[in-house]
């Protein structure tokens, strides 16, 4: 894709890039690729997906790599616990959630409802967890980093999103690659076009997870709303 390889260098090398920029500039791309795209799903691996609880504790950090926690379930349970708001938990008047959690579940007991915008990666319960939950586990639908960067070490190391979009991660490393200010390598109007194409492809994966989420509308009737 760079076709870095130059006879002009007066060098022991004729290499542009060496290994570890290049694949330095790959992991930008692929991590910046699975950050915004939210493609890595895990349900799985326990060290990002489960929790354990604590008797009167509320907040519980989560796993540094984790984006975002899709559905939260204490195991045993055959429902998830809802996804709200710090607003919602605080009682805001214009929140619907209100009424039930201040009205049905103030005091501590099991938890049913969670939020994540209270810290960065902290998953806050609520009610608070009472004795009874002690050390249950709950079960994590995540939206998760890679979890390991590639290295020169493993050349034949496998990413953890679909083959169609390996090339696609290219595109930025060779953003990264070709806006390096030195005189041999720097070339910004190619750069652009690979960055281009790779804000692209972002929107097309971000499309093509939300079709994959979606789901159509459901009503119960005589539900109270």
């Amino acid at each position: 894709m760079l076709r870095d390889v130059s006879d002009a260098l007066d060098t022991s090398s004729d290499k542009l890039w060496s290994d570890d920029t290049l694949v330095r500039y790959i992991n930008d791309g692929y991590r910046r690729f699975c950050r915004r795209t939210l493609l890595i799903r895990d349900s799985s691996t326990p060290s990002f997906t489960q929790l354990t609880l604590g008797e009167g504790v509320s907040f519980y950090p989560v796993h540094a790599s984790v984006l975002a926690v899709l559905t939260a379930r204490i195991v045993g349970k055959d429902y998830d616990l809802h996804k709200t708001t710090h607003d919602s938990l605080a009682g805001a008047a214009t929140n619907s959630d209100r009424a039930l959690i201040n009205g049905q579940y103030g005091q501590p007991g099991e938890p049913r409802w969670y939020t994540l915008d209270e810290e960065n990666r902290v998953l806050r319960l609520s009610p608070n967890v009472s004795a009874e939950y002690d050390k249950a586990v709950v079960q994590m639908r995540v939206a998760r980093m890679p979890k390991a960067n590639l290295t020169v070490d493993d050349l034949s190391a496998e990413l953890e999103i679909a083959e169609d979009y390996h090339l696609d991660i290219l595109e930025w490393a060779a953003y990264r690659a070709l806006r390096n200010h030195d005189v041999d390598v720097e070339n910004i109007g190619k750069a652009n076009s690979h960055k281009n194409r790779f804000e692209e492809v972002v929107k097309e994966a971000i499309e093509e997870s939300r079709r994959s989420m979606f789901a159509p509308v459901e009503f119960v009737f005589n539900s109270r709303w």
